[in-house]
């Protein structure tokens, strides 16, 4: 095989990987008034696990890896769809920023977000293993709504 053959075979290859994750676009803007609720500190907190199950069952956890929390808003809404698509996310709004936490989980994969208020939250990890993510989904993402000093646990996979 000469080396035209094989440059276009790798621009061929680089094309198709491209082809599979489109670049997500917002529809929605950001709206500083959906995170008004989330101004203040609160009672509550979101625990629990990220991990994934990956070829013949072996679960893979977020050990060593962040894991995020922010706000279940519009805006947020259609991020959590583009990761679910499996869609390169596009630039945040610089203004959410100062609604993402994140923690590192520890060596089970546990994570733990204290001081919450009440509302509706977006947990979400990228696992790797192995050199790569995870087969589907690059992301595990979890919505899940939050009463006035409830403390919740939450599965992430």
């Amino acid at each position: 095989m000469n080396t035209r053959s094989l440059v276009l075979i790798s621009v061929v290859l680089v094309l198709l990987e491209a082809g599979c994750r489109t670049m997500g676009r917002h529809k929605v803007q950001f709206d500083a008034k959906d995170f008004m609720a989330y101004n203040s500190p609160g009672t509550g907190a979101i625990h629990g696990h990220a991990f994934v199950r990956g070829e013949a069952g072996r679960s893979h956890s977020a050990a060593g890896l962040k894991v995020f929390l922010m706000p279940l808003t519009p805006y947020t809404a259609e991020r959590v769809k583009m990761m679910r698509d499996n869609q390169v996310l596009p630039p945040p709004d610089p203004r959410l920023q100062k609604y993402v936490w994140s923690v590192v989980a520890d060596i089970m994969g546990s994570y733990r977000f204290e001081g919450l208020a009440p509302g509706s939250y977006v947990v979400y990890s990228t696992i790797v293993w192995s050199g790569r993510r995870t087969a589907g989904d690059h992301y595990v993402v979890v919505t899940t709504p939050l009463a006035d000093g409830e403390v919740k646990h939450v599965v992430v996979n």
